[in-house]
């Protein structure tokens, strides 16, 4: 078992907490579901980096994300397209101890 002493002082984690959608809305209808850190969501966006500003996250600076498992590096968001269904993983490093 890990001391105290030897564990790093940033750790990762899911621990980004989602808006929920307006109450009585159900679904968006220009949008598609897909599932962000472990919740099903509605979005009208097309690619990471759009549900990334759409979740408001996207200009934080210590934010990783991933699709369908696979790590997405910040400069491929945009790039990076979005099917229904997809795993979205959205991680905020935290500093402590």
């Amino acid at each position: 078992m890990p001391t105290s002493e030897s564990r790093p002082s940033v750790a990762a984690t899911p621990n980004l907490r989602l808006p929920p959608c307006p109450k009585g809305v159900t679904f968006w209808p220009t949008g598609m579901r897909v599932i962000v850190n472990d919740e099903p969501r509605e979005t009208a966006a097309a690619t990471l980096a759009a549900l990334l500003e759409e979740l408001g996250c996207a200009q934080e600076a210590a934010v990783a994300a991933a699709v369908d498992g696979q790590v997405v590096p910040r400069s491929r968001w945009s790039a990076q397209v979005l099917a229904a269904g997809a795993q979205i993983l959205v991680i905020r490093a935290a500093q402590g101890g």
